[in-house]
């Protein structure tokens, strides 16, 4: 009698210990799958912002070149496409009307195709396959980001807080000896090098990078960043489960 009393206490344990694990393992899981998708939008939207400005300056042939020599610094083919091709749904539309990049990810395929509306032009798209992310398409985003601050000239700071909203890590202006770089590193900014700044920690959390980038003036720099890894278990998922 006692050992059925002990099985039937100690076995409904392990059973609610069992439920209560696997309703957290499946939390976890649909938390992240949507924190990993704003992750990627949100690492996307920027750059890909600066690709539709820059492809909403110019017109017909002149837009398709542009493209051409983008997708060469971004090692991705890029095209402009209509929005019926792609079946947009009522949310990836107004993401898009918003600025915001879309990704969607097929991972059996090991690639991502992503999309940004090109500004003023009627329903039209940027879109481009991603099979990987290199260090040449992070300073390409620096190349973009140059080639947009040009447009400015004496307002280089005002437009770059005016793109922040575009971008899930910070955008500065600083003058170069501000930004913690090296004798090397300082050395290949003035000679008109984008310089990608690691900073390894213990796990994702502390781990990150900056791409700086020099200002005409020689003086100043763009820093974008720190961009950290995807943080799989953050404190505050834990602190939940």
């Amino acid at each position: 009698m006692p050992s059925s009393i002990f099985i039937r206490i100690y076995g409904g344990l392990l059973l609610v210990i069992t439920a209560v694990a696997l309703c957290a393992y499946f939390f976890v899981q649909e938390v992240n799958g949507q924190r990993a998708i704003a992750y990627r939008e949100g690492m996307a939207t920027g750059v890909f912002r600066l690709i539709a400005l820059g492809a909403s300056r110019k017109e017909g042939d002149a837009r398709l070149t542009w493209l051409a020599e983008a997708g060469k610094l971004m090692d991705s083919p890029l095209a402009v496409v209509p929005p019926d091709r792609e079946q947009f749904n009522d949310d990836e539309l107004e993401r898009l009307g918003q600025g915001k990049a879309i990704v969607r990810l097929y991972e059996e395929q090991n690639y991502a195709d992503i999309y940004s509306r090109i500004p003023g032009a009627s329903e039209l798209y940027i879109k481009t396959r991603m099979v990987k992310v290199s260090e040449q398409q992070a300073k390409a985003m620096a190349v973009f980001f140059l080639e947009e601050l040009e447009q400015y000239p004496g307002r280089e700071e005002r437009r770059a807080r005016d793109l922040q909203r575009y971008f899930s890590y910070p955008l500065n202006i600083l003058p170069i000896d501000k930004v913690g770089l090296d004798r090397d590193q300082q050395a290949r900014v003035r000679r008109n090098e984008v310089v990608l700044v690691l900073k390894e920690g213990a796990g994702t959390r502390n781990s990150s990078v900056r791409i700086v980038a020099p200002l005409p003036d020689g003086e100043r720099v763009l820093v974008l960043g720190p961009m950290y890894l995807f943080d799989w278990m953050p404190v505050q998922l834990v602190i939940m489960v």
